[in-house]
C-alpha cells in the first residue's frame, strides 16, 4: 500500500490528538479537554439517553449533540446524526425553528418596595365595642403589614392623627 504525502501527514496529525487507554479511546479537543470517543453501536442509546432524560424536554438534534459533547464524550459525525436520530424519534421530517408568529407579548414586572404601594380605608358601622363602631385600616400590599384604629366616626380629622401617630412617626 502506498501512501501519499497528505496521508500521512494526517495520520501523524491524528496520532497528536488521539490516543489509547484501557480499551477505551480518547481525543484532545480544541478547548483541551480529552473526550472519551464512542463506538458506533453505542451512538443510538447514548443520544436517545440524552434526548429522553427525565425532568428534561425534548431537545432538537443540536442541542442534543451539545449535551453529549458537554458529556465528555466525543464521535466524528456529530453534527448531522443526532439531527436523524431525534427526527426518527419524533416521526416528523424536519423540525421548525420558532419564529415571530410563536411569540407572546411579555408583561412588565413591577418592582415594588416594601410600603412603596398601600392603600387606607374604613371598614364600618360594627356593633359598638366602648362607643367604637368603625375601624380604620391601613395595609401595605408588598409586605401584608397592617396597622388598625377603632373610631367612633368615619372623619378626615381621624385619618389624620392615624397617619400622624402611626405612620409617619
Amino acid at each position: 500500500m502506498c501512501w501519499s504525502k497528505h496521508d500521512k501527514d494526517r495520520f501523524f496529525y491524528l496520532l497528536k490528538i488521539f490516543y489509547w487507554n484501557d480499551s477505551y479511546l480518547f481525543k484532545y479537543c480544541s478547548n483541551q479537554i480529552f473526550r472519551r470517543c464512542i463506538p458506533s453501536n453505542e451512538i443510538r442509546s447514548l443520544i436517545s439517553l440524552c434526548y429522553n432524560k427525565a425532568c428534561r424536554g425534548h431537545l432538537s438534534g443540536r442541542k442534543t449533540a451539545i449535551e453529549v459533547s458537554q458529556c465528555g464524550l466525543h464521535w466524528p459525525p456529530c453534527s448531522r446524526m443526532p439531527i436523524c436520530i431525534v427526527r426518527a424519534a419524533l416521526g416528523v421530517s424536519s423540525l421548525r425553528k420558532i419564529s415571530r408568529r410563536d411569540m407572546i407579548f411579555l408583561n412588565l414586572i413591577i418592582i415594588v418596595k416594601i410600603f412603596d404601594v398601600g392603600g387606607i380605608d374604613f371598614m364600618g358601622q360594627f356593633a359598638s365595642c366602648f362607643g367604637n363602631k368603625c375601624t380604620l385600616l391601613n395595609v401595605d400590599y408588598m409586605s401584608k403589614w397592617m396597622e388598625a384604629m377603632l373610631t367612633r366616626t368615619t372623619d378626615t380629622k381621624i385619618v389624620g392623627k392615624f397617619l400622624r401617630e402611626n405612620i409617619f412617626v
